[in-house]
């Protein structure tokens, strides 16, 4: 488990109430034709919202209590079907019949989240034609539905209008449509496509502005990473064939500080779906990221600015994860590498100017440190543990649990591990120690968005299960 490069904001999603205003009264026999008008009047929607005197005047001819009124005003957030909330989720190509009612309202709003984000993308787009206009809108329209085929169409009907005057800023607006329309098909789940328009964004550029086209292809294979990771799936070839092209631009002889960049994408790429395989792949996915790493740090052997320590960090979470296939003499030695990078990360980052890099790196530090205690074992494993416990709490001082609620739960989870560890080595307190260890891990299940970070629930999950 690692934060790697970036945390991602991801903020933990809260449900919301979804209520009828008025109750809505059925045909029953009434004791004078002035109720009956009356409730006739309300059931055909001519009294839209009546007095609380009306309502109260037909309850008691109906005789419905009080608490089924409140209950018709305010009802239950969980009257909402959980068949149309499976029916909204398979609108953005999510489908998890075992998933409970908050699983799919939390990744239904996670999901509206991407897509108001390309919506207020489409609408920057600079087009000044009538007809661009309300194509764009057309697009948007389909977006607000779900129609992600419809929106797509709607961006190559924009797409087409602006082919008309093929001057150099039109061609940055063709780009940035077709990048555009990657985003979408990313969102509709329809992966080749995406590759297609991504693809097709670096081409617009590739006759004009070659180093605008690198930049287009290191964004898209940036973009499909992210998209991986808080969705949950594999787009690995996609991702380093974008990247792959972009470094093919930005070569080594004619830009080195650019390429060192596109190197650390690809190795950071490699590492995120190392840390979500097992067995041969993720160690060869782990070695191509370590060698990534280092490639990226060739140029600035003596430069020790920010760049320099995100991928000094980077390579020491590769190093902690490379410890985990091993065991004895190797395991340290991973370890000891770990250490020694993310001190070098620690020395440049500092709170006041760079609070979250600073965070990441002192829980990458925390996690390495808890790994070497349970690796040495004894009075000299609890130095680590407390060297590990000092990490995470800084930590924590910045990611808070109201704020930053998967990044904290990560961190506690850890800590959690280390109070364990405590418990297995001393004889004095163990048991309040191995309360607080469950204190501390269930604490940061409860914390974890099952639909923002699935992975890291369970990963807590198992972690919980090691106290047992």
């Amino acid at each position: 488990m690692s934060f790697g490069k970036r945390f991602g904001k991801l903020v933990r999603t809260r449900r919301r109430q979804m209520g009828l205003t008025q109750p809505k009264l059925g045909k029953r026999a009434l004791g004078s034709e002035t109720d009956k008008s009356t409730i006739s009047r309300i059931e055909n929607g001519k009294v839209p919202n009546p007095q609380e005197t009306t309502v109260k005047a037909i309850a008691d001819v109906l005789k419905i209590s009080d608490d089924l009124i409140e209950n018709c005003r305010y009802p239950d957030e969980t009257v909402v079907p959980k068949q149309v909330l499976d029916s909204l989720a398979v609108r953005f190509g999510y489908s998890n019949p075992d998933g409970d009612a908050d699983l799919v309202l939390s990744y239904l709003h996670k999901a509206s989240e991407d897509m108001r984000a390309l919506q207020e993308r489409i609408e920057e787009l600079d087009n000044k034609k009538i007809d661009s206009r309300k194509t764009e809108n057309r697009a948007n329209e389909a977006l607000a539905v779900g129609n992600f085929e419809l929106a797509d169409k709607e961006l190559e009907i924009l797409e087409t209008v602006q082919k008309n005057d093929r001057t150099v800023p039109e061609i940055w607006t063709l780009a940035q449509i077709r990048f555009e329309r990657g985003r979408t098909a990313l969102l509709a789940l329809d992966f080749p496509r995406a590759m297609q328009h991504f693809s097709a964004a670096v081409d617009y550029f590739s006759a004009f502005d070659v180093n605008r086209a690198a930049q287009t292809a290191y964004d898209a294979g940036l973009v499909m990473n992210n998209h991986g990771v808080r969705y949950g799936v594999d787009l690995l070839e996609d991702a380093i064939a974008m990247t792959t092209r972009s470094k093919g631009i930005w070569t080594k002889e004619a830009n080195f500080r650019k390429w060192a960049g596109v190197m650390n994408l690809s190795g950071t790429i490699f590492l995120d779906h190392a840390m979500r395989k097992q067995g041969s792949d993720k160690g060869d996915f782990l070695q191509k990221s370590i060698g990534d790493f280092n490639l990226s740090l060739s140029f600035r052997e003596k430069v020790h600015d920010a760049d320099w320590a995100i991928v000094r960090n980077n390579l020491g979470v590769a190093f902690r994860e490379t410890s985990e296939e091993e065991v004895g003499a190797d395991k340290r030695v991973s370890l000891q590498k770990s250490y020694t990078a993310l001190a070098d990360a620690l020395s440049v980052f500092k709170k006041p100017t760079n609070p979250d890099s600073w965070a990441i790196a002192n829980f990458n530090m925390g996690y390495t440190q808890q790994l070497r205690a349970v690796a040495t074992g004894g009075a000299e494993g609890l130095l680590f543990a407390r060297e590990a416990e000092k990490h995470l709490n800084r930590c924590q001082s910045v990611f808070k649990k109201e704020s930053h609620s998967t990044q904290w739960a990560q961190a506690n989870g850890i800590v959690a591990l280390v109070y364990g560890f405590k418990s297995s080595v001393t004889t004095d307190e163990r048991d309040d120690l191995m309360r607080t260890a469950h204190f501390k891990i269930d604490d940061a299940i409860e914390a974890i968005d099952p639909a923002l970070a699935p992975y890291l629930l369970r990963e807590a999950q198992l972690q919980k299960k090691s106290l047992s």
